[in-house]
Parts: C-alpha cells; structure tokens; sequence
C-alpha cells in the first residue's frame, strides 16, 4: 500500500501539470488516499518489535525452568497474561488504536505458546512434540480470525509451517498435510487483505514446491515434479496478469516471481544431483549440467523479459539476481575447461542479444500499433 500511495502521488501530480486532470480530481483523488493511506507509524512498529521480544522473554524465562515458583502460580501468572493481553486489544479496538491492538493478541498468543511449553515441562506430557506447535498454531488462527489481525494470522502459518516441517523430518517423506492447512491460513490472510501474510503465504508454498523434490526415490532427485509444477504455476500467473480484476493482476505478478524461483531451484537440483535421472544415463555430468544451464538461463531471459514489457520491476530484479547466481555457478563448475566456459558464455550471450533484439522489434512495433 505504501508504494502504491507513494506511484500514484508522484503520477497524478505529474498528470494534473500536463493538464490531464482538473484541480478538482487532485483534490478528490488525493483525499482518497489520505482516507486509505496505512496508519503505520514508527510508534506501532516498535510496539510489534516489542511484544516479539516480550514473548521470547517469556518463553526463555518457562525454559529457564523456574523451580523457585510453584506449580499452580506459574499457570495462573500466565494464563492470567495471556488473558490480559485479549482484554487489552478488546479495548485497544474500542478506541480504535488497531496496530496496538495487533501487538496485544501477538503478546496473548505468544503467551499462550509460553503455557503450552510450561504444562508439558511440569506434568511431563508424552506424545509427539510437533502437535503442541499445531494446537499453537490454531489458537493463533482462531484468535487472528476473531480480533481481524493479519499479523497474528501470519503467526498462525508460521507455526504450521513449523510443524510441517517438523512431521516431514521426523517421518523422512512429503508432508500432504501441509496443502489443506496452508489453503485455510491463506484464505483468511486474503480474507484480512494481509498483504504481507500473502506475500508470506507465498514464500512457505515455494519452499514447500521446492522441497517436494528431494524425499522420493530414497532421497534421489525427483526436481521434475516441482519443476512442472512450477512452469505451470507460471503459466497461470502470467494468464492472472492479463485480468481487469487489479487484485487477481496482482497476485499474478506476485505469483511469477514465486514460481520462478521454484524453477529456478528445481532446475539448479537436477543440475547438481542428476543421479537417477533418465537424461543423465546418456550424458556425461559436465554435458547434462551444461544442457540444463542453457535451459535455466533461457527461462531467466524470457522472465526479465516478460517482466520488463509487463513493468513488474520487483520480479525483473529477482531474475537478474538469479541470471547472475546461474552465470556464478557456470563459471565455478566449468572454470577447469576454460575453451568449453568460454564456447558456452559466447553462446548463451548470442541468445540473450537475440532475445534483447526480438523484445525490442515487438516493442517497437507494438508502440506502432
């Protein structure tokens, strides 16, 4: 929001000197986004800063195993926090102080955390460790649902994350049901219209495609699946993109640059663990890393590409980020035989100026048009 305020301040002052619009519509325009301007300020981000550090506190002071207080204390003191800390984003809301309010169930929930870990510490409970982070991970749902709060919402899929992670470790396979839990969580952030627990949404399912690539054939390199996966999650961002909906446009173009990455990662799996796969039994090590680099860099071309005629200048700079990684990581496995690198650098920059000059022909002839 606040670079989409900060774009269409600069435009429109630039639109009504070129006489495009009247002193009325800057006036109306403006005020419009004063009324939907974010309220962040510096006061509500060390407020959150705050209840992070004050929820590690507590949670440092349950492991500290604090064996000076009785049992029953211990619960009541933090029970009796957690509680408060609901109470007060109650009346924080009332009085319309929001950003405060969020710090205050983000206090309530971490606090939560804290009981969980004191009840298994005292009574000694058995069972699988990962389902407290999960029941964590539902009360920070519930609540985030109840007070509207994206930042606890977010907590919420930080916690099932972790806990999917922690069931894949211990069980050695994919963890399916991470896919029904994480579709939940991002429904309510888009519910909340939580843009960073969206962009956050974004990222867990990208390490979560990513990972897909590494339990199956008893640990070999099945990146095929998540690389498909993740051209075809393309293909539908880039379809998103073309939507006269602004909010579906812009999930495309938020989307692209996460299964881009997925690409990227599967692509840069194939290449260093090739073992099991049916190409690399007719190539030599060094051919196949070769083939699929022509490949990778292709993709990151036609991104940039895509990206500049598209004017997504955050994911532009992502793929240059990777062209160059992919570029790095050539030169390190090929720096042995300096005539193939430097056969292979020629090539690769031929297509790149062959890409450079077709993008510049359809620009041309669509600025024509």
């Amino acid at each position: 929001m606040w670079s989409y305020s900060a774009k269409v301040t600069q435009d429109i002052g630039r639109w009504h000197k070129a006489g495009w619009i009247t002193e009325e519509g800057l006036q109306a325009i403006s005020a419009e986004l004063a009324k939907s301007k974010s309220t962040i300020t510096a006061s509500s981000i060390l407020a959150l800063s705050g209840v992070v550090l004050l929820g590690f506190g507590a949670m440092s002071f349950v492991a500290a195993n604090w064996q000076e207080i009785p049992k029953l204390v211990r619960l009541l003191l933090l029970f009796t926090l957690s509680a408060g800390a609901y109470i007060a984003a109650g009346a924080l809301i009332d009085r319309n102080r929001h950003l405060f309010a969020h710090a205050a169930v983000l206090l309530g929930v971490a606090l939560f955390g804290a009981n969980i870990m004191l009840i298994a510490q005292m009574y000694h409970v058995a069972g699988n460790p990962s389902d407290m982070v999960l029941i964590w991970s539902a009360i920070a749902l519930v609540s985030g649902l109840a007070f509207k709060s994206g930042p606890v919402t977010s907590l919420s899929l930080l916690l099932m994350t972790l806990w999917s992670s922690w069931e894949s470790s211990e069980t050695g396979s994919i963890h399916w049901l991470f896919l029904p839990a994480w579709i939940a969580i991002s429904a309510a952030l888009f519910w909340q219209r939580a843009s960073f627990g969206l962009y956050l949404a974004g990222a867990t399912m990208t390490c979560w495609l990513i990972s897909l690539g590494y339990p199956w054939w008893g640990g070999g390199s099945s990146h095929w699946v998540p690389l498909g996966i993740g051209i075809l999650v393309a293909g539908i961002c880039i379809i998103a993109e073309h939507s006269r909906d602004p909010s579906i446009a812009r999930v495309g173009r938020v989307g692209f640059g996460f299964s881009l990455l997925v690409v990227f990662a599967a692509l840069t799996g194939l290449q260093y663990m090739p073992n099991g796969n049916l190409i690399y039994s007719m190539a030599t090590e060094l051919d196949w890393y070769i083939v699929l680099s022509a490949i990778k860099l292709s993709i990151l071309v036609a991104a940039m590409w895509w990206c500049v005629e598209r004017g997504n200048t955050g994911v532009l700079w992502l793929a240059y980020v990777l062209f160059s990684l992919a570029v790095l990581a050539i030169y390190s496995k090929t720096v042995g035989s300096l005539l193939g690198s430097s056969v292979f650098f020629v090539i690769a920059g031929l297509l790149v100026i062959a890409l450079a000059w077709s993008a510049h022909f359809i620009r041309n002839r669509t600025v024509a048009t």
